[in-house]
C-alpha cells in the first residue's frame, strides 16, 4: 500500500510518500520525504501502527491515516506524527468479520467498507465520518468475489463495481 500525500506541516510544494509493510504484525509505516530541491529518497525508520492488524485496510486522510482496528473493533484515525488510534465510532459498518476493503472520500467526509455477511456474500456500507445520518447499505443481487468502490468528495455519489464476469457497475446518489 502506498500513497502520496501533502505533508500537514510542510510547505505547499513538499510532499511525502508513505507505505505500509505487511510482512508480520504489527503493521509498520514508513515515509519518504519528497524533497523538491533534490532526490534524497531515503525512507524513515519503520513506525509501528498501534492497534492495527497486519492485514487491515489503511487509507490516507487529510489529518492522518484511517484504518480498521481489530484490537479496538472500530475504524480509527491515526493522526500524522502522533499515531495513537482514535476510534471513530463506526463499528456498526461491518458484521462479524473484519472489512475486506475500506474507501475514504477525498475530503475525508465519508467512508465505505466492504465486508462479508454470515452467508459469505459481500455487503457495502457507507457513512459520514461525522456520524450524522443513517449508514447506506448495499448488497449486490448476485454473489461477487469482490467489490471495487469509489466515493466522491462529500459522499454525494457512490460507485460500486462487482468483480465478476461480466462486471456490473452500480451508481448511487445521496438524496
Amino acid at each position: 500500500m502506498w500513497s502520496a500525500s501533502q505533508r500537514p506541516s510542510g510547505a505547499a510544494d513538499s510532499a511525502q510518500l508513505w507505505f505500509t509493510s505487511r510482512v508480520s504484525g504489527p503493521l509498520f509505516l514508513q515515509t519518504i520525504d519528497l524533497d523538491p530541491q533534490g532526490w534524497n529518497l531515503q525512507p524513515t525508520p519503520q513506525q509501528p501502527l498501534p492497534a492495527v492488524f497486519v492485514y487491515s485496510p489503511v487509507r490516507t486522510a487529510p489529518r492522518g491515516l484511517i484504518a480498521v482496528s481489530d484490537a479496538l473493533g472500530d475504524l480509527v484515525l491515526l493522526e500524522w506524527g502522533v499515531w495513537s488510534p482514535r476510534p471513530l465510532g463506526l463499528r456498526a459498518l461491518w458484521g462479524e468479520r473484519l472489512p475486506e476493503e475500506l474507501v475514504v472520500a477525498s475530503d475525508c467526509s465519508h467512508v465505505a467498507v466492504v465486508a462479508r455477511d454470515p452467508d459469505n456474500r459481500l455487503r457495502l456500507r457507507a457513512a459520514a465520518l461525522a456520524g450524522d445520518g443513517e449508514p447506506f447499505s448495499f448488497r449486490p443481487e448476485s454473489p461477487a468475489s469482490g467489490l471495487a468502490v469509489a466515493l466522491t468528495a462529500d459522499g454525494a455519489r457512490l460507485a460500486v463495481a462487482t468483480r465478476t464476469a461480466p462486471s456490473v457497475l452500480y451508481m448511487f446518489v445521496r438524496t
